[in-house]
Parts: C-alpha cells; structure tokens; sequence
C-alpha cells in the first residue's frame, strides 16, 4: 500500500512538473515587448473617454435611468472594428493540433508515415479515448490557456503598480504631515501691513489678551481638515474679508517657500506655500456649455448662415436661444443648462437640451472628422484641444518646479501662472480631461433665472426680486418692478 502511494505521488510531481513547465514558457512568451506595447495601447485607448452619448433621450424629461452618460460614451476616436486588443489568443491550425497531440505518444511528427497511421488508427476503448482526449488537452489547450493566463497575469501586474502609484498620490494628497492644530499659522497674517492697519481701524488691538486676534482679517477660522489622531492635513483654507486683504498676503507670501516655525524654531525640511484659489476647475465645469459654442459655429457655417447672438448666464450655466440682435427680450427661452449635483455618492452632470440642439449635435460633422456625429467632434475639439493644453501647461510648470526643488529645503519656484488666479493645483488628464459623468437629456423646455437675465441685459425694472424664480418663457408669476438690490447667485 505504501508503494502504491508513493507512486501516485511521485507521478502528482511529474504532472505538476509539466504543467509548471509549460506555464513558465508561455509566460515567457507573453513577457515579450509586443505583448506589453499592446496592453498600454488597449489602456490608452480605452480610457481616453468620448463625449457623452447622446443616443438615449426623449421629448419629455427623463428619468436619471434613462439618461445618457460618460458611462456609455462614445469612443474618442475610431471603431470597436479597429480597436486594439487586451488578450493576444495563440491559435493551432487543425494540423498542428494533430501533430502536437500525437507526439504525446511518440509519434515522429516529421514522418508522413507515422503520422497518417496515427491518424486512421481506431479507437476500440473507452481508455484510449480518453487518453487521446487528454493528450491534445496537454498539448493544446493547456498552451493556449496558459498563454492568456500569462497575458492576465501581466495586465493585473499593471493595474497593481498602477494603484499603489495612486495610493501613494492620494496619501501624498492627505499628507501627514506633522503641524499643529489649525490656527497655529496665524503669525503669518501678521506680518503684512495691510492686515494690521485693516485690524487698527476696526479698533482690534495687539496688545489685548487675545492671542488670535489677526484671525479677525477671516471671514471664518481657517479650515485645516483633520487627517488622522493628532495629524492635520497640509492644505489650509483663508477666506478673507476683504479683496485687498487677499491681495496684499498674497505679495508677502506668494514669491517663495516660509518655513514652517514650532516652539520659536523652523522645522527643517517643511515649508508653507501660498497660492491662491483657482478657477480652474471653474472652466471643466463650463466646458460643456463651451462645447455647444462651438457646435452652433461650426453648424452654422457648415449650413452656410450667418449665426445668431448668443447669450450665456454663466452663474446658472444657461445658454438662452440665439436671436438676431444681443437686447432684452421679454419673451426670452433658454435651450441649454447645466446642473450639477450628487447622487449614489457620485458628482454628477446633467445637461437639458431642446429638440433643435439635440438635432445639431447629432448632425454630420465636416468632411474632415472621423467623428460619428457633429457632437463628438465639437467635443474632442474643445475637450482634448485648448482647454486640455491649458491644463497641460500649468502641470508641466508645477512639474518643473518639483524637478528644480528635488534635494533642496526651499518651495517650488512658482509664480502667476496665465490664467487669471490659475494655480498648479489643477487636474490635468490624456485619458479623460473631463472627469465628471455627463447625462444628456432632450426636453421640450428649460427653465432659467429671470433674475439673472435681467441683470445681463441691466434690466432692473423687470425683475422680480427673487432669484429662485424660474421660468420658461416670460417673467415669473407675480414678477413686477422691483427696486431689490442685485443678489449674487
């Protein structure tokens, strides 16, 4: 009984030894260069996210279900026909397959002879059918299963690498950095000028008991979110009382690093750098909108018109219909607005189209695109064109920074960057400069701010007195002349 033991076992090491062997060679095939060439090409492809399709919709307003989103995007380019591929399959001809599983049995595969009586030898048992069964599994399915096996095992590689470079992204974005509780800092706001004269005149006085009696320049305490017991994350937030405030810190503390003081010494290696708030995430929230501007153009030129005025009410992201002369117009509809909100956990877009913008986005684009639709091409345009070269240009700033501060104690070197207030701390991305999912949906009419419309056109009279009013066409009910003082949306 022991020997019959030892054998099986001995003849389990012989099959594990084979197997093993058979999948060290498949994974040195796929270890090669093409292999590798082909996955980042399938990744780059299938991340750089298309605009929002706008197949899904209808005349009456949809649900959330039923609208279209990033989820189902077009591709940004090309067809599924000419899409790269994640997997490289190895695939046998039948003759090969033949030859293979019969040289499990000896058979001399070069020699015609040996072959052809493999071939028409028949089989009278159940064991030797089984036997053939399993060679062609040893010598054909296992090699092509343990290639994509391979295949697998070196894209699931990637993603690994790739979300431990996130991780430590996002831990770098937390930071852990040791401080003290917010509010340590405000020794800062004391050292410019302005702030103490601005304290003075509303008769704050330094010699008074308080000792944070600078943080009266602040419209709120500075916001330092936690970031774990006794930890505080790196990132501060001021907000002002005043423009000139703002203004006058920023020259103090914009040109360079400050070192960050503790018990009346600089810690060595950390430095505060002030920048300030930037509208740069503003312009990815306009973007959409930015899109039809340039899909009205080009359609309109594609036609052969002249095209109209049109009107954008940019603290409630509407686009007003476009009419022969840029007045006041009592009768006023809107054919396009952005919403944003949350749902499931998620930051989420909607945009409400009328049925003559939905058929232009749908319409041809020009002879030149490789676009489906006018849509997406006006989307790839803007999207991966100036807006995304402008996020290029300030990362590769703030990346040039990194690079000449790398083994010194001192901030980055960064100044003004050339958007107004633009900052380094911008999301910038290849794949998906918009990363925000986006719902198209078609309804027969849009509601916008008559406040808000008034006031671009200096129509005081016709207002209303409420923002919160909304309308399709025409003043609210129970609008009348109003000498309410303009309200900032």
């Amino acid at each position: 009984m022991a020997g019959k033991g030892s054998q099986r076992t001995t003849d389990m090491e012989q099959e594990i030894a084979v197997a093993t062997q058979t999948y060290e060679q498949q994974r040195s095939m796929t270890g090669a260069e093409v292999y590798a060439a082909q996955q980042r090409l399938w990744f780059e492809t299938r991340h750089k996210r298309g605009p929002p399709s706008t197949a899904v919709s209808s005349l009456a307003t949809p649900q959330v279900e039923q609208d279209a989103d990033m989820t189902a995007a077009d591709p940004a380019t090309g067809t599924a026909a000419n899409q790269p591929r994640l997997f490289q399959p190895i695939t046998m001809t039948s003759e090969a397959a033949y030859q293979v599983t019969a040289g499990q049995r000896g058979v001399d595969i070069n020699d015609r002879t040996q072959m052809e009586q493999y071939m028409s030898t028949p089989l009278t048992t159940r064991a030797q059918v089984l036997e053939t069964i399993r060679d062609y599994h040893v010598s054909v399915i296992r090699p092509e299963m343990y290639n994509l096996v391979t295949q697998m095992e070196s894209v699931l590689a990637t993603l690994d690498d790739r979300l431990l470079r996130q991780q430590d992204s996002l831990q770098l974005a937390a930071g852990h950095v040791p401080r003290g509780p917010p509010g340590d800092d405000h020794w800062m706001l004391g050292r410019v000028e302005e702030v103490r004269q601005f304290l003075m005149a509303r008769q704050y006085n330094a010699t008074d008991s308080c000792n944070l009696w600078y943080l009266s320049a602040l419209q709120v305490d500075p916001s330092t979110p936690p970031a774990g017991e006794g930890k505080w994350s790196t990132a501060t937030t001021l907000l002002f009382k005043a423009w000139d405030l703002r203004r006058a810190f920023m020259g103090v503390y914009s040109s360079g690093g400050t070192p960050v003081w503790r018990d009346g010494a600089p810690v060595r290696g950390y430095h505060v750098r002030c920048a300030p708030s930037s509208p740069q995430f503003q312009r990815k929230l306009e973007l959409p909108l930015r899109v039809i501007l340039k899909l009205y153009s080009t359609y309109m030129e594609l036609q052969g018109t002249t095209p109209g005025q049109l009107t954008i009410l940019w603290r409630t992201l509407t686009m007003m219909a476009p009419s022969d002369t840029r007045a006041f117009n009592s009768q006023a509809i809107a054919w396009a607005r952005l919403i944003y909100f949350e749902q499931d956990g998620q930051f989420k877009a909607r945009l409400e189209v009328v049925k003559e913008l939905m058929e232009m986005m749908r319409s041809t684009p020009p002879p030149s695109s490789t676009e489906s639709s006018l849509w997406n091409h006006c989307w790839n345009s803007i999207v991966f064109g100036i807006q995304h070269e402008l996020d290029v240009a300030e990362k590769q700033a703030l990346a040039t920074a990194q690079l000449e501060a790398t083994g010194r104690t001192k901030g980055y070197r960064l100044g003004k960057g050339k958007q107004h207030w633009s900052s380094p701390f911008i999301y910038s991305s290849n794949t998906n400069p918009y990363p925000i999912t986006l719902q198209v949906a078609e309804v027969t009419e849009i509601y916008y701010s008559w406040d808000e419309y008034c006031d671009k056109f200096g129509s005081a009279q016709d207002k209303c007195g409420d923002y919160s009013k909304a309308t399709y066409c025409g003043a609210p009910s129970g609008a009348a002349a109003s000498t309410a003082p303009s309200e900032s949306l």
